[in-house]
């Protein structure tokens, strides 16, 4: 989402049946981003290039996170 409305979505993201753990990684470069699942690529979608906070948002149930990194932008 921006804040024009949705740029990117992938079913890959979906927690179903017996699917409750799973590796999410984003990575930013510039305008560019990216959402692994799992080791797969979710998603790629052009962001804004300049610099901001990072937003994840999360539709339906509970998220808990678990070793959490985040690198600082250079």
């Amino acid at each position: 989402y921006n804040a024009a409305g949705p740029v990117a979505h992938s079913p890959l993201v979906a927690m179903t049946g017996d699917r409750k753990v799973t590796d999410f990684l984003v990575v930013r470069r510039g305008a560019d981003i990216e959402v692994w699942i799992d080791e797969m690529k979710a998603l790629s979608t052009r962001g804004d290039a300049a610099a901001a906070p990072v937003g994840l948002g999360f539709f339906q149930g509970t998220v808990t996170f678990e070793e959490v990194k985040v690198r600082p932008l250079p």
